[in-house]
């Protein structure tokens, strides 16, 4: 869970795209 999109923040769960 990378702080770089708020996306992470919805997916907390699953890993997000951080790239």
């Amino acid at each position: 869970n990378a702080h770089n999109f708020p996306l992470d923040l919805a997916a907390v769960e699953a890993p997000a795209i951080n790239v």
